[in-house]
Protein backbone atom coordinates (compact mmCIF):
# COMPACT_ATOMS: atom_id res chain seq x y z
CA UNK A 1 0.00 0.00 0.00
CA UNK A 2 1.92 3.25 -0.99
CA UNK A 3 -1.14 5.57 -2.23
CA UNK A 4 -4.79 6.33 -1.37
CA UNK A 5 -7.48 8.87 -2.79
CA UNK A 6 -8.16 12.26 -0.84
CA UNK A 7 -10.50 14.81 -0.95
CA UNK A 8 -9.55 18.48 -0.90
CA UNK A 9 -10.14 21.69 -1.57
CA UNK A 10 -7.82 23.48 -4.00
CA UNK A 11 -7.75 26.99 -3.13
CA UNK A 12 -10.08 29.09 -0.66
CA UNK A 13 -13.54 28.56 -2.22
CA UNK A 14 -12.79 26.40 -4.75
CA UNK A 15 -15.05 23.46 -4.98
CA UNK A 16 -13.74 19.89 -4.28
CA UNK A 17 -11.32 17.36 -6.22
CA UNK A 18 -9.98 14.41 -6.04
CA UNK A 19 -6.66 13.46 -5.56
CA UNK A 20 -3.60 10.66 -5.15
CA UNK A 21 -1.75 11.35 -1.74
CA UNK A 22 1.17 8.88 0.18
CA UNK A 23 -0.38 5.91 2.06
CA UNK A 24 1.71 6.58 5.85
CA UNK A 25 3.04 4.03 7.69
CA UNK A 26 1.97 4.00 11.50
CA UNK A 27 4.63 5.96 13.61
CA UNK A 28 4.64 4.78 17.12
CA UNK A 29 2.07 5.48 19.68
CA UNK A 30 -0.11 5.73 16.22
CA UNK A 31 -3.23 3.58 14.01
CA UNK A 32 -3.34 3.69 10.29
CA UNK A 33 -7.76 3.87 9.99
CA UNK A 34 -9.12 3.15 6.98
CA UNK A 35 -11.66 5.87 6.92
CA UNK A 36 -15.34 4.90 6.19
CA UNK A 37 -17.41 7.97 7.47
CA UNK A 38 -17.55 11.51 7.95
CA UNK A 39 -19.59 14.06 9.39
CA UNK A 40 -19.06 17.63 8.68
CA UNK A 41 -19.10 20.33 11.28
CA UNK A 42 -18.60 24.33 10.50
CA UNK A 43 -15.01 24.08 10.80
CA UNK A 44 -15.19 22.40 7.22
CA UNK A 45 -16.54 25.71 5.74
CA UNK A 46 -14.60 28.46 7.64
CA UNK A 47 -11.51 26.70 6.16
CA UNK A 48 -13.02 25.76 2.84
CA UNK A 49 -14.97 29.48 2.57
CA UNK A 50 -13.17 31.64 4.51
CA UNK A 51 -9.43 30.40 4.81
CA UNK A 52 -9.50 30.28 8.55
CA UNK A 53 -6.50 29.47 10.07
CA UNK A 54 -4.63 30.41 6.92
CA UNK A 55 -4.59 26.99 5.82
CA UNK A 56 -1.33 25.45 3.17
CA UNK A 57 -3.62 24.66 -0.08
CA UNK A 58 -4.80 22.52 -1.39
CA UNK A 59 -6.40 21.30 2.20
CA UNK A 60 -7.82 18.33 3.11
CA UNK A 61 -11.32 19.01 5.22
CA UNK A 62 -12.89 16.63 7.94
CA UNK A 63 -12.30 15.81 11.47
CA UNK A 64 -14.93 13.73 13.24
CA UNK A 65 -14.68 9.92 11.76
CA UNK A 66 -15.62 6.44 12.08
CA UNK A 67 -13.12 3.51 10.84
CA UNK A 68 -11.37 0.27 10.81
CA UNK A 69 -7.90 -0.35 12.29
CA UNK A 70 -5.75 -1.41 9.01
CA UNK A 71 -2.30 -1.32 10.84
CA UNK A 72 -0.97 -0.48 14.70
CA UNK A 73 1.95 1.22 15.09
CA UNK A 74 5.00 0.36 18.17
CA UNK A 75 3.29 1.32 21.46
CA UNK A 76 -0.54 1.27 20.09
CA UNK A 77 -1.35 -2.41 21.02
CA UNK A 78 -4.34 -1.58 22.78
CA UNK A 79 -5.75 -1.67 19.30
CA UNK A 80 -5.64 -4.00 16.31
CA UNK A 81 -6.11 -4.73 12.76
CA UNK A 82 -9.66 -4.85 12.15
CA UNK A 83 -11.27 -2.97 15.29
CA UNK A 84 -14.02 -0.76 14.67
CA UNK A 85 -13.09 2.63 15.88
CA UNK A 86 -14.26 5.97 16.03
CA UNK A 87 -12.00 10.11 16.77
CA UNK A 88 -11.39 13.53 16.00
CA UNK A 89 -8.42 14.99 14.97
CA UNK A 90 -7.48 18.27 12.75
CA UNK A 91 -3.81 19.16 11.96
CA UNK A 92 -1.80 18.61 8.88
CA UNK A 93 -3.33 17.18 5.31
CA UNK A 94 -2.80 13.60 6.38
CA UNK A 95 -4.07 13.56 9.48
CA UNK A 96 -7.30 14.98 8.18
CA UNK A 97 -10.62 12.67 7.59
CA UNK A 98 -11.81 13.19 3.91
CA UNK A 99 -9.60 10.41 2.55
CA UNK A 100 -9.13 6.79 2.45
CA UNK A 101 -6.38 6.42 5.19
CA UNK A 102 -5.35 8.43 7.93
CA UNK A 103 -2.60 7.80 10.57
CA UNK A 104 -3.95 8.34 14.12
CA UNK A 105 -2.69 9.44 17.47
CA UNK A 106 -4.17 6.42 19.87
CA UNK A 107 -5.37 9.27 22.41
CA UNK A 108 -7.24 10.49 19.37
CA UNK A 109 -9.19 7.64 19.03
CA UNK A 110 -11.67 4.85 20.82
CA UNK A 111 -12.72 1.67 19.76
CA UNK A 112 -16.82 1.49 18.59
CA UNK A 113 -18.74 -0.04 21.78
CA UNK A 114 -20.65 -3.34 20.90
CA UNK A 115 -24.10 -1.51 20.90
CA UNK A 116 -23.08 0.45 18.11
CA UNK A 117 -22.03 0.00 14.16
CA UNK A 118 -19.26 1.41 12.37
CA UNK A 119 -21.73 4.03 10.32
CA UNK A 120 -23.18 6.95 9.61
CA UNK A 121 -24.64 7.40 13.09
CA UNK A 122 -21.80 6.77 15.01
CA UNK A 123 -19.26 9.63 12.89
CA UNK A 124 -21.94 11.92 14.62
CA UNK A 125 -20.16 11.82 17.91
CA UNK A 126 -16.19 12.74 18.55
CA UNK A 127 -15.34 16.15 18.04
CA UNK A 128 -18.91 17.89 19.73
CA UNK A 129 -19.07 15.32 22.54
CA UNK A 130 -14.89 16.33 23.09
CA UNK A 131 -16.13 19.98 22.82
CA UNK A 132 -18.95 19.86 24.93
CA UNK A 133 -16.53 18.38 27.89
CA UNK A 134 -14.01 20.76 26.61
CA UNK A 135 -15.93 24.14 27.62
CA UNK A 136 -17.68 22.79 30.51
CA UNK A 137 -14.38 21.97 31.84
CA UNK A 138 -10.49 23.46 31.61
CA UNK A 139 -11.67 25.24 28.01
CA UNK A 140 -14.64 26.87 29.22
CA UNK A 141 -16.57 27.57 32.12
CA UNK A 142 -15.01 25.16 34.66
CA UNK A 143 -17.82 23.81 36.21
CA UNK A 144 -17.81 20.52 38.13
CA UNK A 145 -19.11 17.25 36.25
CA UNK A 146 -19.42 13.57 36.62
CA UNK A 147 -16.23 12.30 38.03
CA UNK A 148 -15.88 9.76 35.88
CA UNK A 149 -15.48 12.07 32.66
CA UNK A 150 -13.47 14.58 34.33
CA UNK A 151 -12.07 14.88 38.27
CA UNK A 152 -12.85 18.32 38.61
CA UNK A 153 -10.98 18.87 41.76
CA UNK A 154 -9.49 22.33 41.22
CA UNK A 155 -13.33 24.22 40.02
CA UNK A 156 -15.43 25.47 42.79
CA UNK A 157 -18.15 23.37 43.44
CA UNK A 158 -21.66 24.70 42.43
CA UNK A 159 -25.21 23.68 43.76
CA UNK A 160 -27.04 20.96 41.34
CA UNK A 161 -30.43 23.56 40.99
CA UNK A 162 -28.02 26.43 40.04
CA UNK A 163 -29.54 27.85 36.04
CA UNK A 164 -27.49 26.38 33.38
CA UNK A 165 -27.87 28.14 29.88
CA UNK A 166 -27.43 26.51 26.75
CA UNK A 167 -27.78 28.94 23.75
CA UNK A 168 -28.25 26.67 20.56
CA UNK A 169 -29.52 23.52 22.70
CA UNK A 170 -29.83 21.97 18.83
CA UNK A 171 -26.61 22.06 17.65
CA UNK A 172 -24.14 19.14 17.91
CA UNK A 173 -22.54 20.69 21.06
CA UNK A 174 -26.20 21.56 22.90
CA UNK A 175 -27.01 18.30 22.95
CA UNK A 176 -24.06 16.74 24.02
CA UNK A 177 -23.44 19.46 26.55
CA UNK A 178 -27.37 18.58 27.79
CA UNK A 179 -26.49 15.00 28.03
CA UNK A 180 -23.35 15.53 30.28
CA UNK A 181 -25.04 18.21 32.82
CA UNK A 182 -28.07 16.21 33.02
CA UNK A 183 -25.81 12.91 33.66
CA UNK A 184 -23.68 15.09 36.30
CA UNK A 185 -26.96 15.21 38.13
CA UNK A 186 -27.67 19.45 37.33
CA UNK A 187 -31.38 19.90 37.98
CA UNK A 188 -31.99 23.13 36.32
CA UNK A 189 -30.38 22.63 32.70
CA UNK A 190 -32.19 25.88 30.29
CA UNK A 191 -31.79 25.26 26.52
CA UNK A 192 -32.66 27.94 23.42
CA UNK A 193 -34.14 25.88 20.29
CA UNK A 194 -36.28 26.11 17.82
CA UNK A 195 -39.60 24.62 19.37
CA UNK A 196 -39.48 21.66 16.93
CA UNK A 197 -36.36 20.73 18.55
CA UNK A 198 -37.85 20.89 22.19
CA UNK A 199 -39.07 17.62 23.04
CA UNK A 200 -35.73 16.28 21.58
CA UNK A 201 -34.35 18.47 24.25
CA UNK A 202 -36.49 17.66 27.04
CA UNK A 203 -35.90 13.99 26.36
CA UNK A 204 -31.93 14.36 26.63
CA UNK A 205 -32.55 15.81 29.79
CA UNK A 206 -33.35 19.85 29.08
CA UNK A 207 -35.18 21.23 32.21
CA UNK A 208 -36.45 24.27 30.38
CA UNK A 209 -36.58 24.52 26.70
CA UNK A 210 -37.79 28.15 25.08
CA UNK A 211 -37.90 29.58 21.77
CA UNK A 212 -34.79 31.78 20.48
CA UNK A 213 -35.70 34.84 18.99
CA UNK A 214 -38.87 35.51 20.48
CA UNK A 215 -39.86 38.43 21.82
CA UNK A 216 -40.40 37.08 25.17
CA UNK A 217 -36.89 34.72 25.16
CA UNK A 218 -35.14 36.98 27.75
CA UNK A 219 -37.96 36.89 30.20
CA UNK A 220 -39.00 32.80 29.83
CA UNK A 221 -35.02 32.47 30.77
CA UNK A 222 -34.89 34.61 33.71
CA UNK A 223 -38.37 33.07 35.13
CA UNK A 224 -36.31 29.46 34.41
CA UNK A 225 -33.13 30.86 36.49
CA UNK A 226 -35.62 31.73 39.22
CA UNK A 227 -36.21 35.31 38.74
CA UNK A 228 -32.35 36.53 38.59
CA UNK A 229 -29.62 36.76 35.91
CA UNK A 230 -28.03 33.76 35.00
CA UNK A 231 -24.32 33.08 35.87
CA UNK A 232 -23.11 29.85 33.44
CA UNK A 233 -23.87 30.17 29.96
CA UNK A 234 -22.71 28.26 26.80
CA UNK A 235 -23.37 29.84 23.66
CA UNK A 236 -23.10 26.74 21.07
CA UNK A 237 -23.67 28.66 18.28
CA UNK A 238 -20.87 31.69 18.11
CA UNK A 239 -22.84 33.72 16.32
CA UNK A 240 -23.24 37.88 17.57
CA UNK A 241 -26.52 38.84 16.95
CA UNK A 242 -27.92 35.12 16.66
CA UNK A 243 -26.67 33.97 20.16
CA UNK A 244 -24.32 36.48 22.20
CA UNK A 245 -26.33 39.15 22.52
CA UNK A 246 -29.38 36.62 23.89
CA UNK A 247 -26.78 35.69 26.05
CA UNK A 248 -25.46 38.95 27.47
CA UNK A 249 -29.04 39.73 28.34
CA UNK A 250 -29.64 37.12 30.53
CA UNK A 251 -26.06 36.17 31.94
CA UNK A 252 -25.23 38.70 35.14
CA UNK A 253 -22.80 40.22 36.82
CA UNK A 254 -19.42 38.13 37.26
CA UNK A 255 -21.04 35.37 35.14
CA UNK A 256 -19.11 32.82 32.71
CA UNK A 257 -19.67 32.68 29.34
CA UNK A 258 -18.11 30.02 26.82
CA UNK A 259 -18.63 30.70 23.31
CA UNK A 260 -17.77 28.64 20.15
CA UNK A 261 -14.70 30.52 17.77
CA UNK A 262 -14.93 31.98 15.55
CA UNK A 263 -17.68 34.22 15.85
CA UNK A 264 -19.72 35.37 13.18
CA UNK A 265 -20.75 38.86 12.35
CA UNK A 266 -22.68 40.53 9.39
CA UNK A 267 -20.84 42.56 7.53
CA UNK A 268 -20.59 44.70 4.47
CA UNK A 269 -16.98 45.09 4.27
CA UNK A 270 -15.71 43.74 0.62
CA UNK A 271 -13.19 41.31 2.33
CA UNK A 272 -16.97 39.83 3.86
CA UNK A 273 -17.90 36.25 2.30
CA UNK A 274 -21.49 36.26 1.97
CA UNK A 275 -21.76 38.80 4.35
CA UNK A 276 -19.91 37.55 7.02
CA UNK A 277 -16.74 38.18 8.96
CA UNK A 278 -15.16 36.01 11.20
CA UNK A 279 -14.10 36.65 15.19
CA UNK A 280 -11.96 35.46 17.83
CA UNK A 281 -13.39 37.56 20.91
CA UNK A 282 -16.96 38.63 21.97
CA UNK A 283 -15.94 42.40 22.71
CA UNK A 284 -18.78 43.03 19.90
CA UNK A 285 -21.13 42.53 22.56
CA UNK A 286 -22.09 44.33 25.48
CA UNK A 287 -21.65 42.92 29.01
CA UNK A 288 -22.50 43.30 32.30
CA UNK A 289 -19.17 43.74 34.80
CA UNK A 290 -17.36 41.25 35.39
CA UNK A 291 -18.34 38.64 32.78
CA UNK A 292 -15.59 35.90 31.95
CA UNK A 293 -15.70 35.66 28.14
CA UNK A 294 -13.96 32.37 27.04
CA UNK A 295 -13.62 31.36 22.97
CA UNK A 296 -13.43 27.68 23.10
CA UNK A 297 -10.98 26.41 21.29
CA UNK A 298 -11.71 22.41 21.04
CA UNK A 299 -8.20 21.85 19.54
CA UNK A 300 -6.89 22.69 23.17
CA UNK A 301 -8.20 20.25 24.96
CA UNK A 302 -5.49 18.06 25.64
CA UNK A 303 -3.53 20.24 27.24
CA UNK A 304 -5.80 19.06 30.29
CA UNK A 305 -3.82 15.71 30.40
CA UNK A 306 -6.71 13.59 32.08
CA UNK A 307 -8.57 14.33 29.51
CA UNK A 308 -5.67 14.00 26.81
CA UNK A 309 -5.14 10.54 27.99
CA UNK A 310 -8.60 9.33 28.94
CA UNK A 311 -11.31 11.40 26.84
CA UNK A 312 -11.20 9.92 23.53
CA UNK A 313 -9.55 6.27 24.07
CA UNK A 314 -11.67 5.20 26.76
CA UNK A 315 -14.61 7.67 28.50
CA UNK A 316 -16.46 8.08 25.16
CA UNK A 317 -16.33 4.37 24.60
CA UNK A 318 -17.54 4.03 28.10
CA UNK A 319 -20.72 7.19 27.61
CA UNK A 320 -21.63 5.50 24.39
CA UNK A 321 -22.09 1.55 25.76
CA UNK A 322 -23.73 3.13 28.93
CA UNK A 323 -26.55 4.61 26.64
CA UNK A 324 -25.37 8.03 28.75
CA UNK A 325 -25.19 9.58 25.44
CA UNK A 326 -26.96 8.86 22.23
CA UNK A 327 -25.52 9.27 18.59
CA UNK A 328 -27.36 12.63 16.80
CA UNK A 329 -29.60 12.62 13.65
CA UNK A 330 -28.11 13.37 10.52
CA UNK A 331 -28.25 13.53 6.80
CA UNK A 332 -26.67 11.51 4.37
CA UNK A 333 -24.82 13.32 2.13
CA UNK A 334 -25.79 12.40 -1.58
CA UNK A 335 -23.33 11.14 -4.83
CA UNK A 336 -21.94 8.34 -6.34
CA UNK A 337 -18.12 9.31 -5.19
CA UNK A 338 -16.55 10.82 -2.31
CA UNK A 339 -15.80 14.06 -4.06
CA UNK A 340 -19.48 14.47 -4.76
CA UNK A 341 -20.86 13.73 -1.32
CA UNK A 342 -18.38 15.95 0.06
CA UNK A 343 -19.46 19.09 -2.31
CA UNK A 344 -23.43 17.97 -1.82
CA UNK A 345 -22.50 18.08 1.98
CA UNK A 346 -20.51 21.29 2.02
CA UNK A 347 -23.89 23.30 0.14
CA UNK A 348 -26.08 21.77 2.72
CA UNK A 349 -23.91 23.31 5.33
CA UNK A 350 -24.05 26.20 4.24
CA UNK A 351 -27.64 26.16 4.07
CA UNK A 352 -28.03 25.15 7.40
CA UNK A 353 -29.25 22.31 8.95
CA UNK A 354 -30.87 22.11 12.29
CA UNK A 355 -30.75 19.56 14.64
CA UNK A 356 -28.75 17.06 12.74
CA UNK A 357 -25.44 16.53 11.13
CA UNK A 358 -23.97 16.16 7.55
CA UNK A 359 -22.11 13.16 7.06
CA UNK A 360 -20.13 11.77 4.01
CA UNK A 361 -19.49 7.88 3.36
CA UNK A 362 -15.71 7.16 2.29
CA UNK A 363 -15.25 5.28 -0.20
Amino acid sequence: MTNHIAITIPFQGGKPITAEVHTPTPKPNEILVRVLWVALSPVDIWISDYGAGDPKWPVVLGENFVGIVEEVGEGAEEFAKGDKVLGFQRGENKLNALQQYIPVSKYNLGKVPPNLQVDAATSTIPDNLVTAVNQLTTGGVKIPIHASIHPSTSFSPIDLSTPILIWGGATSVGQFTIQILHYSGYKNIIATASPSNHPLLQSLGATHTIAYGSPTTTQEILAAAGGKDVKFALDCVGDEDKSLKGVAEVLGEGGRVAFMLPVVRKSDKAEAIAGKELLWTADGVKWKDGVKKIGVRTFLYQQDTHLRETLQPSTIPRLLADGIVVPQKYWEAPGTTTRDRLEAGLDMLRKGLSGQRVVIKVD
